[in-house]
């Protein structure tokens, strides 16, 4: 999650009072400290920057074994808390999150080992991936699906090789990345992100049925899914994340009638059957390594809109054949670089 603009810290001022004592002098004399030797020590339990008039936390050194996130700080409410606030707290026995916290980000109470017992608000949107591993409480998650919030799927515990999406689901964190025996994942419509690394290491995943209520697909989000062979995404989809289909092996076929204007880094890289690949009219940037390690690849259409494509997009001496629009950058960067075309 991007932050923007900093703000003040939350001090709790905690009276760090000196009680009056007497030692010994060099001349054997007794002497009292003064009042002036009473020091107070402002302690800053929570650091935090401000994002669309919400307080996001961005740092705690409260060791609580029963935590309570503040619902404010400075008057200002919170709706976020960061990655990693409190990784590895092995002390904390329960959570309670309070209302208007919108997001948890990664690894947020990943290794509290003793977390028990967490308390999530509804107004929860957004669950990164790995926010609760390691804990007790995730791991004594036994529903077939465990939903969150406003919609937000945490985990899936079933043991079904075809998978449907329950009709409440809005957002998908990584929630099938320990399955190891799912083929298909059908989402129900109404599912708006494919979060970060949600099927990230599926390696009996086949298929999945994305519908046209998807609007963003995270980083890593189909990474090293090593049995997944076609994928196609519906025009609504408006970003994809980096590393998106990457390490995909039996990846063959690629369509994306998404509405983006960026294939960010490493999109396709080490999908090494992947044959061909259908891009959207609307794209204009192609970033670095997006086809790097893709033997196989035969064609591509590179559509009139694009404006640039990183040098390294494609691997010298690359095999692929480009439909391109004369004129067009997409036929000067080809020519530049000795890549084959096709008029579209």
């Amino acid at each position: 999650m991007v932050f923007f603009k900093k703000a003040a810290v939350l001090f709790l001022t905690a009276a760090m009072i000196f009680a009056l004592f007497s030692c010994s002098s060099a001349n054997g004399e007794e002497t009292s400290a003064t009042a002036e030797d009473t020091a107070e020590e402002e302690i800053k339990l929570y650091e935090y920057e401000v994002e669309d008039d919400g307080a996001v936390i961005t740092y705690c050194r409260l060791l609580a074994t029963n935590l309570e996130v503040p619902s404010e700080l400075d008057g200002i409410p919170v709706t976020a808390i960061g990655d990693g606030v409190f990784k590895d707290i092995e002390n904390m026995e329960s959570a309670i999150i309070p209302e208007g916290v919108t997001y948890v980000g990664a690894s947020a109470f990943e290794g509290c080992t003793s977390l028990k017992s967490v308390t999530l608000p509804s107004t929860l949107k957004v669950v990164k991936e790995r926010a609760f591993k390691d804990t007790p409480w995730f791991d004594s998650l036994t529903d077939e699906f465990t939903v969150v919030g406003d919609g937000v799927l945490i985990k899936y515990a079933g043991n079904d090789g075809a998978v449907t999406l329950p009709e409440n689901v809005k957002y998908l964190s990584d929630a099938f990345t320990t399955s190891e025996q799912i083929a298909s994942v059908t989402l129900s419509e109404g599912v708006e992100v494919i979060g970060d690394r949600a099927f990230s290491g599926m390696k009996s995943l086949v298929s999945v049925t994305i519908p046209s209520s998807v609007k963003s697909v995270g980083n890593y989000a189909f990474s090293f899914c090593t049995s997944l062979k076609e994928i196609t995404l519906p025009e609504n989809v408006n970003e994809l994340g980096e590393f998106v289909f990457s390490r995909c092996p039996a990846l063959e076929s690629v369509t994306l009638n998404a509405n983006i204007e960026t294939l960010k880094m490493a999109s396709f890289a080490y999908c090494e059957a992947l044959k061909t690949v259908v891009l959207p009219e609307t794209l204009k940037t192609v970033e670095n390594a997006v086809f790097e390690s893709c033997p196989a690849l035969e064609s591509v259409n590179l559509p009139a809109s694009l404006t640039e494509i990183s040098d390294g997009a494609f691997d010298d001496g690359t095999a692929v054949t480009a439909t391109v629009t004369a004129g067009s950058y997409a036929e000067e960067f080809c020519a530049e670089r000795s890549i084959a075309t096709k008029p579209e």
